[in-house]
């Protein structure tokens, strides 16, 4: 699509519009003549899917209109600035929800559609008139376009590609575990916290990766991108592991209990923009690679963004999987007083993917090769502004 429109902007337009309208799928009762399960595939199927592939073209369309990691950094800083409307969103949404009445909140979700697919409209349209004016082409390169098999050949030896795909399958896991017992989470180890209080910790939880994310742009700035990413696994292993020992010690407290569930859901949204800025660095390395081998092709970010959300998207059910097994039924039993021992499984099962995750992701990482690549142009204007 992007070789035939010459651009990767109108797939990502169309993908973005399909997944903010698909975000009111489950509340809006288009499919409440389906089956419960039915209805929730068809949601869930459309929404995810959409998200994915919206994720790979954004991340291919970063490496495009941009040169070096510090171009990307600047790029995050300033999507972590606007991305702190989040916080707004997720805090007022979560206010509102009543099960026995969507239409408040249902009003209010269309609005937030109706505003993000308007400016998504503005910001392609505005991309594409820079596209045009510089000339640029989605696909560059004047040779054949290089098969499949030899672009997965260059692969195999390309050690740093390997490294963030690993990193990539157990953020991904985190992640997914973190969204999808996050409100369960709330419900037990907070079961005595009035419920607005409760809900507006939700609120906190789910918005703190903008805020953290923005702050993090300046340590990467001097420090680069996967060395952050090294501090945050170190931050979230010491953070799981405290507060694993501290309910193996019988001391779990409000504090530490909160302080687990922000990291864990802080850290997997953080290290997943920073990887994304990390995989476009190694997008460019396999471009070269494939260069070297067939001389100059078009770009195969794509490509390799697209085999690497193929090979996380597995680990997205894990954590859910492994989260239910171990807290099925356990919620109602300790808003009941009939489970005690619920809140220490909602523990391991925050702390033990946190800590195992992060030391893996550690010992994942030893040896990557090489650092962010200067561009003079942006380091002169740095320099400049410092």
């Amino acid at each position: 699509l992007a070789a035939r429109c010459g651009s990767r902007l109108p797939g990502l337009l169309a993908l973005q519009v399909v997944w903010a309208l698909a975000s009111l799928l489950p509340f809006a009762g288009v499919l409440a003549s389906l089956p419960a399960g039915a209805a929730y595939l068809a949601s869930i199927s459309l929404f995810d899917g959409c998200l994915s592939a919206t994720a790979v073209a954004r991340a291919a369309l970063l490496a495009d209109i941009t040169t070096s990691e510090g171009q990307r950094i600047q790029m995050q800083r300033l999507n972590s600035i606007f991305g702190n409307f989040e916080f707004f969103v997720t805090f007022v949404a979560f206010h509102l929800w009543d099960a026995m009445d969507v239409g408040v909140f249902l009003g209010y979700g269309a609005v937030v559609v109706v505003v993000s697919v308007a400016a998504t409209v503005w910001a392609c349209r505005e991309l594409r008139a820079a596209e045009r004016a510089g000339g640029r082409k989605a696909e560059e390169g004047d040779g054949k376009p290089v098969a499949l098999g030899v672009s997965l050949k260059c692969l195999l030896g390309h050690g740093n590609f390997w490294r963030f795909l690993g990193v990539a399958v157990m953020r991904e896991a985190q992640a997914g575990l973190a969204k999808t017992f996050h409100t369960t989470a709330m419900s037990v180890l907070f079961v005595d916290t009035p419920g607005w209080v409760r809900r507006s910790l939700a609120g906190v939880v789910q918005g703190a990766g903008g805020p953290v994310s923005l702050a993090c742009t300046w340590v990467a700035d001097k420090h680069g991108a996967v060395q952050l990413i090294r501090w945050l696994f170190q931050a979230g292993a010491v953070v799981g592991a405290l507060c694993w020992a501290a309910e193996a010690l019988g001391v779990t407290t409000t504090p530490s209990a909160m302080a687990l569930v922000l990291t864990s859901n802080a850290i997997p949204q953080v290290v997943g923009a920073f990887s994304a800025i990390v995989m476009a660095g190694v997008a460019t390395e396999h471009n070269a690679r494939v260069a070297e081998r067939c001389g100059p092709q078009p770009s195969q970010t794509a490509t390799l963004l697209s085999l690497t959300a193929v090979a996380v998207k597995p680990a997205e059910s894990f954590g859910p999987v492994l989260g239910a097994a171990l807290v099925a039924g356990r919620v109602a039993d300790k808003e009941a007083g009939a489970d005690p021992g619920a809140d220490a499984a909602m523990v391991v099962l925050y702390a033990a993917p946190l800590v195992l995750g992060s030391v893996a992701s550690l010992l994942v990482l030893i040896g990557f090769e090489g650092g962010p690549a200067a561009d003079p142009e942006y380091e002169a204007a740095r320099a400049h502004v410092l």
